[in-house]
């Protein structure tokens, strides 16, 4: 995987805290850009930050549309929804959307939508969900109005997912989102997402994907996570 700093074609917008993105909806400057990618590792408040926005275009009358894979259906199954907090479950914010199964069908419906009513903004929640297709249906939205995709960059392994790779060398912003890390605590440290089996680090070799909350997934910072490859 190439690095950030390597990808000398995007405006690489590394944001930690939500002020910065605060002025980017007070601005609505992301009316200005194609493509937006958020991304980080689980609880960095990808869901949360794609909300916000969506949210915002829907306040000043913006014809805002939201996708989301039918695989997470965690908490809500026909709204993007962010982790909810057991000590406080108002804090939870959620944004309808439409749970597609795949790349294609997502671009069938915006079509449709679209062809109805003129889009402003689309939404799409864990783009690591999708199929790599999902790269080239981006692109094509793109073209009628800005996409903001939301997603893990890397999996529990520290390896990159190679579509959403490739969403970040063509996107025109990258939001890159960090965590506190669950182990250490380290306030924005957290790169990369740490699953749990019974409480144990996963195997290398489990499978790719796992849908789960608190219960399998923790943020941690590099020297707190553990996934050792077989020798």
């Amino acid at each position: 995987m190439k690095s950030l700093k390597a990808l000398g074609a995007i405006t690489l917008c590394a944001i930690t805290t939500a002020s910065n993105i605060v002025g980017m909806i007070q601005e609505r400057s992301y009316m200005n850009e194609k493509i937006i990618t958020v991304i980080g590792p689980m609880f960095a408040g990808k869901t949360t930050e794609t909300i916000n926005i969506m949210n915002d275009g829907t306040l000043k009358k913006l014809n805002m549309l939201a996708f989301k894979h039918s695989w997470d259906k965690r908490y809500e199954k026909t709204r993007l929804a962010t982790h909810p907090d057991p000590k406080d479950p108002e804090k939870q914010k959620t944004f309808d959307a439409i749970a597609v199964p795949n790349s294609e069908t997502l671009l069938n419906l915006f079509k449709q939508k679209n062809n109805k009513k003129k889009i402003d903004v689309v939404g799409i929640d864990e783009i690591h969900f999708f199929n790599p297709s999902i790269v080239s249906v981006i692109q094509e939205i793109s073209n009628y109005c800005p996409v903001i995709a939301a997603g893990l960059d890397l999996d529990f392994r520290k390896e990159s997912f190679d579509h959403v790779s490739k969403l970040i060398q063509l996107a025109s912003k990258v939001i890159k989102l960090r965590a506190t890390c669950s182990k250490c605590g380290k306030k924005d440290s957290a790169r990369y997402t740490q699953r749990l089996i019974d409480g144990k680090p996963a195997k290398y070799d489990d499978p790719i994907y796992l849908v789960g909350g608190k219960e399998c997934y923790e943020p941690r910072c590099s020297k707190c996570h553990i996934c050792k490859k077989k020798r």
